[in-house]
């Protein structure tokens, strides 16, 4: 198998499934890690810059942080995504109570190959 062949394969894996007990939410989700250029994307949208004094700055931008992950990795069980980066879809994810959308994010999160310690590099700690 040539490298193409692979790389092409591995962009196809399946979707991991997540299982929510929470009332009225339980069943099972559906996430798909990110390509390197949603990655690339998802993370320059987390970033803001600011010119002080014609220096420039950059802050993390936490708003909708996990809701904007969500919509780039909930699909469905054939692996279609459920969601776009629209406000309405970060809004209405946004409203998702934690002990729902947590265990998402960090499926998400982990299948993106994302480490905690990228998401503190991120926002500059």
């Amino acid at each position: 198998m040539s490298l193409r062949e692979k790389l092409s394969s591995a962009a196809s894996s399946p979707p991991r499934k997540v299982t929510i007990t929470t009332m009225g939410y339980e069943g099972d989700y559906y996430v798909r890690g990110l390509t390197i250029g949603q990655r690339d994307r998802y993370e320059g949208a987390c970033l803001k810059e600011k010119s002080v004094k014609g220096k420039l700055f950059q802050s993390v931008n936490t708003e909708n942080m996990r809701a904007r992950l969500l919509a780039l990795c909930l699909v469905d069980a054939d692996g279609t995504r459920e969601f776009e980066e629209s406000a309405d879809d970060m809004a209405a994810l946004a409203k998702l109570p934690a002990t729902v959308g947590e265990p998402l994010f960090e499926a998400a999160r982990e299948e993106s190959g994302m480490s905690e310690k990228d998401l503190e590099e991120l926002a500059g700690n």
